[in-house]
Order: structure tokens, then sequence, then C-alpha cells
């Protein structure tokens, strides 16, 4: 029939509006909530003209459905939020036991959605005000949040090759409050260490989509993040990033930790294995460990980063000046395509894996005694190999490295 609608395109577009519709739902409760908070204490207890009044946090906000991105996130979304929402009920619980052990009528309880303040005369104020830790209001303020997606706003956007962005990020709630010259609350710092990684939102054909990034740093006097991020052709979600202009409002959460779960320099010898985007980790854990003095066991650093070409290449000069400050670190290149560069040239096989292992100072099995899983065993060579790639590389990577005789226990792979 002539102006019929395919039944998949209508359904298709009522999906879109209901989404819509729920964010604008949304942004408008949460300005609501912003403007019925303009001028409310922040939760504890607070002295008022020489009273005393209770004031309740706000419950942790509970992710909508589309916050999880269905990749099996550890920790989830989902269960940030409930150990958000168990703190909310301790840090609760602790407030009205505080306030009821000085006798205080419970109608002085309130929440800071309610504003105002109630106020009741008491003895031993200043004791009952040092005794009640309240929550800095800096937590209030605090950037990120690995249960809820914060708003940055966008402040750069560069063209780093044929293929590649960076992103700068810079704090939209931090930015307002440093302005605000009767704002005295203390700033907190970016808290985002090695082996953390930040969840990047995005509207993508009327959906939201959320995929993991790991920052090149953060810069905490400036409150700022850095991303490098690959553009994939006919990709929808990376082609709506790219589309994405300084001053554009992004929301990010975390930070997740996702690294290994021990002490780096309790290792005599770290080798990275990466490839494309898989230096980020590495990288953050090279800045940790070569920027600060060397102590203990750690005798060698050794970088292989397997990549295109040269221009493929990311954090060249910054790995480049890390070499030259660092004389235990070693830095490998070797590309698959575009010549020969500080490394090698071709595809990271079981050889050359092998090859950078032995020259990193790893013990080599005994070529005369046939692999087997009785010669996989730990031979105390304190070798820690970190890899991080694409899953066909990780998948590869850590099958050379296993033959070369390195223990399972000493094998990290980032997902």
């Amino acid at each position: 029939m002539a102006g019929s609608v395919n039944p998949a395109v209508q359904k298709y577009l009522e999906e879109v509006a209901r989404l819509k519709a729920e964010a604008a739902e949304r942004a408008a409760a949460k300005e609501a909530k912003a403007k019925a908070s303009e001028g409310a204490l922040p939760p504890g207890i607070h002295n008022v003209q020489g009273k005393l009044s209770l004031v309740l946090p706000e419950p942790p906000p509970e992710p909508a459905a589309e916050d999880c991105c269905g990749g099996g996130c550890v920790p989830c979304i989902f269960d940030t939020y409930q150990d958000d929402l168990a703190d909310y009920r301790g840090e609760v619980a602790r407030l009205q036991t505080l306030w009821s052990e000085r006798q205080q009528p419970p109608a002085a309880v309130q929440t800071v959605a309610e504003g105002g303040s109630s106020a009741y005369p008491v003895t031993d104020v200043e004791d009952l005000i040092r005794a009640a830790v309240v929550k800095s209001a800096a937590s209030a303020r605090q950037r990120l949040s690995p249960s809820r997606f914060t708003p940055f706003r966008l402040v750069n956007v560069e063209q780093i090759n044929h293929d590649t962005i960076r992103w700068v990020c810079e704090s939209v709630i931090d930015k307002a409050g440093d302005q605000d010259a009767d704002n005295k609350m203390e700033i907190v710092p970016l808290q985002i260490r090695e082996g953390q990684h930040i969840f990047i939102r995005a509207l993508v054909e009327g959906k939201y989509v959320t995929r993991p990034f790991t920052p090149l740093a953060s810069h905490a006097r400036s409150h700022q993040i850095t991303f490098m991020i690959k553009i994939y052709p006919n990709h929808p979600y990376t082609q709506t990033l790219a589309a994405r202009a300084g001053e554009d409002t992004v929301l990010l959460r975390g930070p997740i930790s996702g690294g290994p779960q021990r002490d780096l320099r309790e290792a005599r010898r770290i080798v990275f294995l990466t490839a494309g985007s898989g230096i980020m980790p590495a990288y953050q854990y090279l800045v940790e460990l070569l920027r600060r003095p060397i102590d203990g066991a750690l005798s060698s650093i050794t970088l292989v980063y397997s990549a295109r070409t040269v221009e493929d290449i990311w954090l060249r000069a910054e790995l480049g000046d890390l070499a030259k400050e660092a004389p235990l670190f070693g830095c490998h290149f070797v590309l698959t395509k575009g010549g020969q560069y500080h490394g090698g040239f071709g595809r990271l096989n079981a050889a050359r894996v092998a090859q950078f292992l032995a020259k990193a100072g790893t013990p080599q099995p005994d070529p005369h005694v046939p692999i087997s899983t009785s010669t996989l065993v730990r031979r105390g060579h304190d070798t820690l190999v970190l890899i991080c790639g694409p899953p066909a590389f990780n998948l590869d990577i850590k099958h050379h490295v296993s033959r070369f005789g390195v223990p399972e226990s000493d094998i990290f792979v980032f997902q």
C-alpha cells in the first residue's frame, strides 16, 4: 500500500523516540534536583547559628538498563551501584546513630533534596561537630564514578594519524566550581592509576553504546583526561566519536581496574608484548615504573610494540623519551608493513618472541629437551610477561610465551 511504513522501520522509530523521551526525562529530573539543592548544606551534622541540623546524603542514582555495555565488565555498573548503595546506607546509619546518641528529635532529620535546615539547640555543640566525621563536600563533587556516568567537556580533538584521534576531556563540574569565588571546598585530584580504564558512552543510531578506553594520563592540576581513540571504517561507534568536536559534552564512567593483581616491581624482569592500541595500558605501567626510583630486584624492562607502519606507532616520542631517561628500559618496534624500525620487520611469531624474551634475560629452555607439560614448570627466572593487543594477537603471543617456558603465573593478558 502506498504510503505505508515498514513495520521494522516503525519499530525502530518508536524505540528512538522512547530513548529520547527517557533521556529528556532524566535530564529534567537532574536539573530539578540541582536547583532544589542549591544553597543546601552537604551531608552531615551542621552548626547553623548556634543550633544543630542533621542532613542525610542522597542515595546513589540507580543505573538504567542501557548503562550496562553487556561486555561482562568486572565490576559491572550494577555491582558498583550495589556497593555505593551499601556505603550510602552505612553512612546514613552512622549519622543517625550519632544524632540519636545526642537525643535529638527525629524530625530534625532531612535529606539534601528537601533543602532548608531544621535546627535545635543542644549542649556541647562543638564536641558533637568534632565527633561527626562528615564526608567532605569535595567527595560529592568527585569527577569520576565507577557506578554512574559523569559529564565531561571535550576541550580538544587532535588528529594523530590517518585513523587515530586524541581527546582531551575536562570535568564540567570542576571547571564551574573553580570559578565560584564563594565556594571554598577542596578540589579532589583525579584518581586514575595504572591498569585502570574508563568507559565512554555515546548515542549511536538512537541507542546508547558504551566501550572501555585506557586513558593516556590524568592531569590532577587541570582536571583533564586524555584518550587515544582509533577510528575504524564502517564502525558506527568510533565514527560517532570521530564526529565530536571541541566543547561537546561526553559521558565518562570509571575508573575500573583491570591490571595484574601483583606488584610489578617484585619481578626481576618485565616484558611487555603489545600491538596497536594495546600500548595504552603498557604505557601507564611504564610511566609509573620508570619515573620513580627503582629499588628491589627489578633489573630490566622491555617493550616490544607491533604496528603496521611507523606512522601507526602511538606515543612514539613519549616512548623515546622514556628510553632516554631510563637505561634499564629497552624499547623495540616491530613493523608488519613499511620496513624495519628499531626492532625488526614482520609479525611477532614464536621465533621472534623467543628472541626478545632471551634478549631480556629470560632463561631459555634446554634445546635438547622437547617442549612438553613437564618442561613448562617454574624455573625461578622471575620474568613477568604482560600482553595487550587484539584478541587473536593475545592468544598467539600467550601461546608463544608459554612454549618458551614462562609459567602461567608469570603471564598476564589485558582484556
